[in-house]
């Protein structure tokens, strides 16, 4: 029920004025977040800082907002411009676990491995390949039908 709505509000007309003003304030200050999140998102990638945008980009100030199709090409194709088969295994995992928990992870499809594989690496790949399905299929691992998507780990502390 909204709160316009309540018997004890809708007595009242400076209450009801004072809640419209609250939801129109509310709305306001959704749509400025969400502007001033994809000028960050849009700021990384002009920088190129690819894993800063692709952790941006999976921190919506509001949930459910659809990402702009126009960012998120920008952002998957400097994602996987960003995955050389010449870095380092470290960079992939890095990038690999901010790309398996951003909006553009369906479009993460790098054209070949890295030269170096290690085991860390490998590791990193198996537990994303539910969200990177793509990547996993480059690594030749297969997905398992209904496989839980991973968690984002958790930071040392």
């Amino acid at each position: 029920m909204c709160i316009r709505d309540s018997p004890m509000v809708a007595r009242v007309e400076s209450t009801r004025d004072l809640a419209d003003e609250l939801k129109q304030a509310l709305v306001t200050k959704q749509e400025q977040e969400l502007v001033l999140w994809f000028g960050d998102v849009d700021a990384a990638l002009a920088v190129g800082r690819v894993i800063r945008a692709l952790r941006l980009s999976s921190q919506p100030p509001k949930a459910g907002v659809p990402f702009p199709v126009d960012i998120a090409q920008r952002l998957a194709d400097s994602t996987i411009a960003s995955l050389a088969p010449t870095d380092s295994p470290e960079r992939w995992a890095a990038t690999l676990e901010a790309a398996a928990f951003s909006p553009v992870r369906s479009m993460v499809k790098p054209v070949r491995k890295p030269d170096v594989v290690n085991d860390e690496l490998l590791a990193t790949v198996k537990r994303l390949a539910p969200a990177l399905p793509a990547v996993a299929a480059l690594f030749e691992i297969e997905v398992e039908p209904g496989a839980p998507m991973p968690k984002p780990l958790r930071p040392d502390l």
